[in-house]
């Protein structure tokens, strides 16, 4: 019977490694912490392990004679890990774990080795490979930038200086910015060695961040419904349209065709729709992303666009003897759609959740804001006064809008006092939530959760309120911001809030995200990479962001940070010798 390999490096099995695999099975986890090996190089060699079979989460490293870890692979799950890089002569050790002390799980360990004499890469024209001499990776905090210098990554070779050496990216990390100089790398970037060794490399990490897109063209995220997104992509004059199942990670091309010939309308859960242009009219489609079924909803000869979604049930317009749009409800569990107003007072669309619609109505004077139940057909009209009135949200039956305040703009044309209002559909009653004598403009409600942007001093601050916690009539709003740049608040989900910072002349220089929960502010991304925002869900964001050569889509999701994160790259010396590896990232 085989020697068990031991809990402590002394211990270690001793493994025999040949150019051909050798494979050794065994358990780990419970009360066998670590399972280590020893093997012998009698000869620079091109070293290759893989750890699989994996019933649990289980990690792989190399240590060399000192018991220092020269590489490591920790993937998430059970997914297979590998280790591969070109070693000189001695004695190394080979650590596998469990990422759960308490959960077992069998493993397969893979190993070999080819001497580089052998191997094509090894010698060219009696030229000596680059060897990877220092590849322990890096441990940091969450967030935290580090350089990687020479004492952490080291290619060395007998006839080549260190700016002989050139590193190419095969592979970015996923959940984090790769830079030389502070400029952001790409796959196939390149640097030498002596960039490394001079400290020009660093990594900032974004363990919330997965890049969902890398390619030549810009994509622009369109909606976030849990983990599900919606993008398009352009490119000459085509837009293409992409849904990804956060759940499965699939991504499914939906349809493509000519640039602003397609609308879309929103994304709920695993559902999307769209106004698309068939050749004669605009007619609006349902997509089931969990059945990949697409349904036509509407089939005339005039055109309709599609307003929100909720569910599978659908608010949208359809012109009217070519004239002023009418809306309509589309019920997605019956299939009947009814038409909430005529169109000659139908004025704007505030809002769709679950069968209840908010609209914005002309009455002959101004604005009022109306609440439409597609399962009752009961409309009810929320204001009536001598002042407009705009509804930009709806949770359930509460509805949030903005409306004129004491100073009466009619009277006072310069005047800029607006006030945010709140419905509850519960109740029915309705609350003042701002009371003052600037402008405030809501932004959006979640069941009794709503934010909105405030004009005071001389800039614009986001504000928030629980209304379920903080009763009406009490000076209890939360200003989320204090400072000396515009705040603008642009998506609450839940009582999470993401806005963005601009500086004096308008442009983009933060994105920010508030747990409403913990009360805790987090910079998502700084001006480098920020053009605008996507879009929030719970505690997800979804981001168009710029990779410094076009716009990618990148997902956050702060309740599960990544632990780990890395990238692949190619080492080449000006004589064709070449050696390959990968450089990991431990976050905590």
């Amino acid at each position: 019977m085989a020697t068990e390999p031991g809990n402590r490096l002394e211990q270690a099995r001793s493994l025999t490694i040949t150019a051909s695999p050798k494979r050794t099975r065994n358990l780990i986890g419970g009360t066998d912490p670590f399972d280590f090996y020893s093997f012998t190089l009698s000869q620079q060699s091109t070293l290759s392990l893989a750890l699989t079979k994996l019933r649990a989460n289980a990690d792989l490293a190399l240590l060399n004679s000192s018991g220092t870890v020269i590489a490591a692979s920790s993937r998430s799950g059970r997914k297979a890990e590998a280790i591969a890089l070109t070693l000189n002569p001695g004695i190394y050790y080979i650590q596998v774990s469990p990422r759960n002390a308490n959960q077992v799980t069998r493993y397969q360990l893979t190993r070999s080795a080819i001497s580089t004499q052998q191997s094509s890469g090894g010698t060219t024209g009696g030229n000596t490979s680059p060897l990877l001499g220092i590849n322990t990776g890096l441990q940091l905090v969450r967030g935290e930038t580090r350089n990687i210098d020479g004492n952490v990554l080291q290619v060395i070779d007998a006839e080549q200086t260190a700016s002989g050496l050139t590193y190419t990216l095969n592979s970015l990390p996923t959940h984090g910015r790769l830079q030389l100089n502070g400029v952001n790398l790409a796959v196939g970037s390149q640097f030498t060695q002596a960039d490394v060794n001079a400290g020009r490399l660093s990594y900032t990490n974004l363990s919330n961040v997965t890049q969902l897109t890398s390619d030549t063209k810009d994509n622009f995220v369109l909606g976030l419904s849990g983990s599900n997104i919606v993008w398009s992509e352009r490119a000459s004059g085509v837009d293409s349209f992409y849904f990804r199942n956060g759940e499965t990670g699939t991504v499914i091309e939906l349809f493509s065709t000519l640039s602003d010939t397609a609308v879309f309308g929103g994304i709920s859960d695993t559902n999307v729709a769209f106004s698309i242009f068939d050749g004669f009219d605009t007619e609006i489609y349902l997509f089931d992303g969990t059945s990949g079924a697409f349904t036509q909803i509407t089939n005339n000869f005039a055109n309709d666009l599609i307003l929100g979604i909720s569910g599978t049930n659908l608010a949208y317009t359809t012109e009217v003897g070519n004239q002023l749009s009418a809306p309509f409800f589309y019920n997605g569990t019956t299939g009947v759609t009814t038409q909430i107003t005529d169109n000659s007072i139908f004025s704007g669309f505030g809002g769709i959740s679950g069968a209840n619609v908010a609209l914005n109505i002309f009455d002959g004077t101004d604005y009022e804001v109306w609440l439409y139940n597609g399962e009752t057909a009961v409309f009810t009209q929320l204001t009536n006064n001598t002042t407009d009135d705009f509804a930009v949200g709806i949770s359930g039956s509460n509805v949030v809008w903005t409306g004129t305040g004491s100073i009466n703009p009619n009277t006072d044309p310069s005047a800029l006092d607006t006030e945010v209002w709140l419905y509850n559909g519960t109740s029915g009653q309705t609350f003042q939530i701002t009371q003052n004598a600037i402008a405030d403009t809501a932004v959006g409600i979640d069941v009794f959760n709503v934010v909105w942007n405030s004009g005071i001093d001389t800039d614009t601050e986001v504000f928030w309120r629980n209304a379920a916690i903080s009763p009406f009539g009490l000076p209890t709003n939360a200003q989320l911001t204090d400072n000396n740049v515009n705040d603008v608040a642009t998506r609450i989900s839940g009582s999470n809030v993401v806005w963005y910072e601009q500086d004096s002349a308008g442009v983009v220089t933060d994105i920010l995200f508030y747990n409403g929960t913990t009360g805790i502010t987090t910079v998502l991304l700084n001006s480098s990479t920020v053009p605008g925002v996507g879009d929030l869900s719970g505690s997800n964001v979804a981001l168009s962001l710029s990779d410094g050569n076009d716009l990618e889509i990148y997902f956050l999701d702060f309740d599960n940070p990544i632990p780990t994160d890395g990238f692949d790259f190619t080492v080449a010396d000006s004589a064709g010798g070449t050696v390959s590896g990968n450089f990991r990232f431990e976050v905590s």
